[in-house]
Parts: structure tokens; C-alpha cells; sequence
């Protein structure tokens, strides 16, 4: 069996609208119109960034790039890039409540969905993953991996501080299955 992220780290959602508990670490309940539609109160400005552009969060073999989150969006959404070096495990499975987007930019990641088990994505390929659905990703690969990650709802990003400190007291490891 493929080792699962530890709960606690997917029950830290700060000032959001979850109630997660370490033990199920689900939602109690779909989210409401109201938090999934933006506020008219919020006027959101166009936004462009370069490819450099963006708030880095390196957690050793395995970074991210936060793009669009919080109040960029109105929370809507949540845009962010992630790299894996070659032959990196990724974050082990895991499920939340939020829905995934994943389209790969570089290399060949690998893909645990649930139902489905692995499966390999080529570059520009598109996943979705619903919220709920258990799911990790790894490089088994030579070479590097990249994908944009676009969740939804937003504010995944209050996370990534929690997460961080998690991968440098339990730094990812090697895969154990290369392709």
C-alpha cells in the first residue's frame, strides 16, 4: 500500500470556511452558493505574471509556486505551479476537500487517482480530480517533472507554510518504481 499524507497536514485551513478533522479530514458539508460564487463586494483586478513571477515554496526535492490564490481570486481559486526533481516521491496519497486541476507543463509525472490507480501523464496532458477523491503524484523519471495546479475553491495556499515545515522534518524520499 502507498504511503498516505498525514492527516494533520491536510486539517490546517486557517480562518477558512472548512471544519476538518485529523480523522476524516472532509468537509461536514458541501460548501454553500455564497462561498463557491464570488462576492460582488469584491472587485478583482486583471493580473499578469512572468514566468518568474509568483511566491516559491521549496520543500527540498519538490517546490511550488503559488500564482493566484486568496485575495487575488476572492478565494475562487487557487493557481500554483509544482516541480519535482527527478525520481522524487511526491506528497503520498491524500484527499481534501477541494477539486484539482492538474495540466502537466514538463516531463511525465506519475498520477495515483483513486479508482484508477497510476497512470503516467505526457506533457500538456489535463486531469481532474474531484474533491474528495483520494490522489498523490511522483516522479519516476530521469528527468524533471512540472504541472500547473489550479484547486477550487481557493485559499489552499494558507497550507503550503504547514506543508513546508512538514517536508523538512520528513524530507521526500527516492521512488520506488522508475519508468
Amino acid at each position: 500500500m502507498a504511503p498516505r499524507l498525514p492527516p494533520q497536514i491536510l486539517a490546517i485551513y486557517l480562518g477558512s470556511p472548512y471544519n476538518l478533522t485529523v480523522s476524516n479530514c472532509m468537509r461536514e458539508k458541501p460548501p454553500s452558493t455564497s462561498e463557491v460564487i464570488m462576492s460582488h463586494k469584491a472587485k478583482l483586478k486583471p493580473l499578469v505574471l512572468n514566468p518568474a513571477d509568483g511566491r516559491a515554496y521549496p520543500m527540498g526535492r519538490m517546490s511550488a509556486v503559488f500564482k493566484a490564490d486568496l485575495e487575488e481570486t476572492n478565494s475562487t481559486l487557487s493557481v500554483s505551479e509544482w516541480w519535482l526533481e527527478p525520481n522524487t516521491e511526491g506528497p503520498h496519497l491524500h484527499k481534501h476537500p477541494e477539486a484539482h486541476l492538474f495540466y502537466v507543463i514538463e516531463g511525465k509525472p506519475a498520477v495515483y487517482l483513486e479508482g484508477k490507480n497510476w497512470i503516467e501523464a505526457e506533457k500538456g496532458s489535463y486531469i481532474y480530480i474531484p474533491g474528495g477523491e483520494e490522489h498523490g503524484f511522483e516522479n519516476r523519471s530521469d528527468n524533471i517533472v512540472s504541472f500547473m495546479s489550479i484547486n477550487t475553491p481557493g485559499g489552499f495556499e494558507e497550507t503550503i507554510p504547514h506543508i513546508v515545515n512538514y517536508f523538512e522534518a520528513n524530507p521526500l524520499g527516492d521512488t520506488k518504481t522508475s519508468t
